[in-house]
């Protein structure tokens, strides 16, 4: 990795998500940072407002001249930029809830008329090997190997 390029973990005010280890270079500018982060998070990068927060999770700066490098900043190996977003209605929740989310459904007669389902793979699998999905029930003797363990010594490597 480049010694100019950190690793670092990102939060946003909207979500419980955390984002580990992005990579960002020094030399970006904040400007750049908040436009990476906009393509990866959604939030608009002119409604963002950035914190730098260290191990402990306690702010460090706040990153607000869009001209300054993120280096200029101080940030540390897994350190957090925090993304703060002032805009109105934006709601990252709406993003993580997946109970929100219609589910695929298929019936039962529409399942058993397509030939790419699991079940016709084992169908078949089961015609070719009768003991496929069977567990392989070999028992290892106690005494597997014991005339190479009895010329093994401690120490020897």
């Amino acid at each position: 990795m480049d010694s100019s390029t950190i690793k670092m973990n990102v939060t946003h005010s909207a979500s419980s998500m955390r984002f580990q280890e992005l990579r960002f270079d020094m030399t970006q500018t904040i400007a750049s940072v908040k436009a990476s982060l906009e393509m990866r998070l959604g939030s608009a990068s002119d409604s963002m407002s950035l914190q730098l927060k260290n191990g402990s999770d306690e702010v460090v700066a706040e990153m607000s001249d869009n001209s300054a490098l993120l280096g200029h900043y101080g940030p540390q190996e897994h350190y957090t930029i925090h993304v703060v977003d002032s805009s109105p209605g934006f709601n990252f929740e709406d993003f993580e809830d997946t109970s929100k989310v219609e589910k695929f459904k298929i019936s039962e007669e529409a399942y058993e008329k397509r030939d790419d389902t699991f079940r016709k793979f084992k169908e078949n699998m089961i015609k070719k090997d009768p003991n496929f999905l069977k567990k392989n029930k070999k028992h290892v003797d106690e005494n597997f190997q014991e005339e190479e363990a009895k010329v093994i010594e401690i120490g020897n490597r």
